[in-house]
C-alpha cells in the first residue's frame, strides 16, 4: 500500500490599492494548514476525497476607511481582489474563495457579491465590494484535484487579498 501525506499550506498576504487611507484588517493563524493523511485511502482502488472545504470562518476580514468620518465609515465604496502565489503547488490543484457571510457594521452595511466559490487565479480577480466599515466578514477556502497521483510532500501557495478603495 503505498503511502501519502499531503501538507496543504496557505499563507495570507494584503496589498492596498488607494486614493485615501484604507485599512484591511486580516484574522487567521496566517498559515491554515491542512493535512491529509495515508488513513484517507483504507483499501486499493481507493482515492482521496476530491474537494475539501476548510471553515466557513477559516479567514476573517475587516474593513476600514481611514480618517474615521462620517463619509468613509458609512458611504465610502471598496473592493476585495485576491490572487494567490504558488510556492511549491502542482498544478492540479485548486484553490477556491467565498465570503459566508456579511459580518457586522453599525450602520447597516453589507458586502455585495462573493457569495458563491469562484478559482483563485495567479491574477487578481474581484470577490466582493462593499462600502463603509464593516468588521469581520467570514471567508471560506475549498480545495480540489487531490488524487493518489500526485506526489506526496509539502504543497503551498499565498493568497493575497487587495483592498481597492473607490
Amino acid at each position: 500500500m503505498k503511502k501519502h501525506f499531503f501538507l496543504i499550506g496557505m499563507a495570507l498576504g494584503l496589498l492596498i490599492h488607494q486614493n485615501g487611507t484604507a485599512q484591511i484588517n486580516i484574522s487567521s493563524n496566517n498559515f491554515i494548514t491542512k493535512f491529509i493523511s495515508n488513513g484517507a485511502i483504507t483499501e486499493a482502488g481507493m482515492d482521496f476525497q476530491k474537494d475539501i472545504e476548510l471553515s466557513a470562518n477559516e479567514i476573517i476580514l475587516s474593513i476600514t476607511i481611514l480618517p474615521q468620518n462620517l463619509d468613509n465609515v458609512i458611504y465610502n465604496s471598496w473592493q476585495i481582489d485576491v490572487r494567490k502565489n504558488d510556492f511549491d503547488w502542482n498544478e492540479s490543484l485548486e484553490l477556491f474563495i467565498r465570503r459566508t457571510g456579511e459580518g457586522k457594521s453599525d450602520f447597516n452595511n453589507k458586502p455585495q457579491n462573493g457569495d458563491y466559490y469562484q478559482k483563485i487565479e495567479s491574477n487578481n480577480s474581484f470577490l466582493f465590494s462593499g462600502q463603509g466599515w464593516i468588521y469581520d466578514i467570514p471567508l471560506q477556502l475549498k480545495l480540489t484535484g487531490l488524487s493518489v497521483t500526485l506526489p506526496a510532500k509539502s504543497y503551498s501557495s499565498e493568497i493575497i487579498f487587495t483592498l481597492i478603495d473607490n
